[in-house]
């Protein structure tokens, strides 16, 4: 069997199957499941998030911008010796940055600029047109549009690159680190929320992205599975699947509209939740820390 992916906002999977079996996986406002036959041959679409998918929903929620979240140290004694660790700081980073730009945030946008092109230099990213991509940013820092264009043109230049050089398992784990942030910030926003006790419709739009985040978890999963398999990936696996334990025992549960098209009314076990923000909180402080 044989698989094509394609990184690009979302994950298409294309596998050569005698049954010509279908499969979808997940249903997200980030990125719309496809589903078809391309050259006869069946395929899967995982939902995986986008850099921008948490910090939009939190900027239309009008919650204000934390800048404890960011992670901006662009300098330690080593940095990250190891390539997959830049590939997940490098996801990490990309969120940050889409964040810091929703905000119109361009001090600490600038910093994320100089991370983000750091690591790209670190990964050997020697694609000329993401090296000019990245310097727009600082250009363009008033115009928003602009600035979340420019993110969009970077992810997908990162992620055309990989499947060029058939490393398609550091695409994923660029979108691992994407996962772990977006993650990150819902938790502590929804914690930042249980201590004002404020409106149920923000309780409402935060459980949606939750249970958008462990749908997100499963499509990595099993990108996983078939792209990761040496042993140097076993930790990055268990630390996913820590996360996954947790998010079982949440018991989601929810309902569809009238359209069957959208999910809504979504409910979980909350007493969960400060241990899923421990955990996701612990897991980002040592992807972080070099």
């Amino acid at each position: 069997m044989r698989y094509f992916v394609i990184f690009s906002v979302m994950f298409l999977l294309f596998s050569c199957n005698e049954n010509n079996n279908k499969k979808t996986t997940g249903d997200s406002e980030s990125s719309a499941i496809t589903e078809g036959k391309v050259s006869g041959n069946d395929f899967v679409a995982f939902s995986v998030p986008s850099p921008t998918m948490i910090a939009s929903s939190i900027k239309l929620l009008e919650m204000d911008f934390n800048e404890n979240l960011v992670f901006t140290s662009t300098t330690s004694k080593n940095d990250y010796p190891l390539s997959k660790d830049k590939a997940m700081n490098l996801g990490i980073s990309l969120v940050d940055l889409g964040y810091a730009a929703l905000y119109n945030q361009n001090q600490t946008l600038i910093k994320m600029v100089g991370i983000v092109s750091k690591l790209t230099a670190e990964l050997n990213i020697e694609n000329k047109q993401i090296i000019e991509m990245t310097k727009k940013f600082e250009e363009n820092l008033n115009n928003q549009d602009s600035l979340m264009q420019l993110l969009h043109d970077v992810q997908s230049g990162i992620d055309k690159y990989y499947i060029s050089e058939e490393k398609h398992e550091m695409a994923l784990l660029i979108v691992t680190g994407m996962f772990v942030e977006g993650l990150y910030f819902t938790c502590e926003y929804y914690k930042s929320l249980d201590k004002k006790k404020t409106s149920e419709k923000y309780f409402d739009a935060l459980k949606q992205l939750l249970f958008q985040q462990r749908i997100h978890l499963s499509g990595i999963t099993e990108l996983m599975d078939i792209y990761n398999k040496d042993e140097d990936y076993t930790e990055i696996k268990n630390m996913l699947g820590e996360i996954n334990e947790i998010f079982n025992s949440m018991s989601f549960s929810y309902t569809m509209d009238e359209s069957g098209k959208n999910i809504q009314n979504v409910s979980f076990r909350r007493n969960y939740l400060p241990l899923l923000h421990e955990k996701v909180s612990k897991i980002r402080s040592e992807l972080i820390a070099p």
